[in-house]
């Protein structure tokens, strides 16, 4: 898999995305506060691949069990092949990140690509994440390269 995150982001979202990029649901529950709060609205393509939603309604989930429970279910169900973080902005406790990604879908074989806008809020202590709002679209490329 190819990782090419540079951008200078804070520790916790560094963590949160190593562990998404290394598939590891466990750690990237444990970047949640307790009580955390996520919620992702995803592209109907990608929704019906990975049977979560209809991708009409967000994916809620609250508290880090919720989040472990909804990151093991998406997690299992492809390889990431490419992800890297395209731009951040940090202002006080809010970050807002982009993300390029590319999977392959365990069950099929077949490959998406796609794009993620996050907003998260950390804790007063900036260590944790309490709240987080993913927004993540399937695209289509070509030429036989994740992102041009």
């Amino acid at each position: 898999m190819l990782v090419k995150t540079s951008l200078e982001l804070p520790a916790v979202m560094k963590r949160a995305s190593d562990a998404f990029a290394a598939g590891d649901p466990i750690a990237l529950s444990e970047c949640f506060t307790p009580n955390a709060r996520l919620v992702t609205q995803l592209d109907k393509k990608l929704a019906a691949k990975l049977g979560l939603s209809s991708g009409l309604e967000p994916v809620e989930a609250v508290g880090q069990l919720d989040i472990l429970k909804y990151y093991a279910l998406e997690l299992s169900s492809y390889d990431l092949t490419y992800f890297d973080v395209m731009s951040a902005v940090n202002v006080g406790r809010d970050i807002g990140i982009v993300y390029q990604w590319c999977i392959k879908l365990r069950e099929s074989g077949s490959t998406m690509s796609g794009i993620c806008h996050t907003i998260s809020s950390l804790d007063p202590s900036s260590r944790r994440i309490a709240y987080s709002h993913d927004i993540i679209k399937t695209m289509e490329i070509g030429w036989g390269s994740p992102f041009h």
